[in-house]
């Protein structure tokens, strides 16, 4: 994808719940071989929207989250 950006790449977005008592949560909230987005390399959550952001395309993705 860095050499040709007509090549797709996935994007994933994992959430990681830390806990003091060591019982830690995982959970993938989004995954796409990267025709919605393509390469993602950040996700920021406020409320119930997500942004997740790209490294080379030229848009963002906006997610409501459930």
């Amino acid at each position: 994808h860095a050499k040709k950006l007509s090549i797709l790449a996935p994007s994933q977005v994992i959430k990681v719940q830390i806990s003091t008592s060591g019982h830690h949560e995982i959970e993938e909230v989004y995954l796409d071989e990267g025709e919605e987005l393509s390469a993602s390399s950040v996700a920021a959550v406020s409320g119930n929207i997500m942004l997740v952001g790209p490294v080379f395309d030229d848009h963002f993705l906006r997610c409501e989250l459930e």
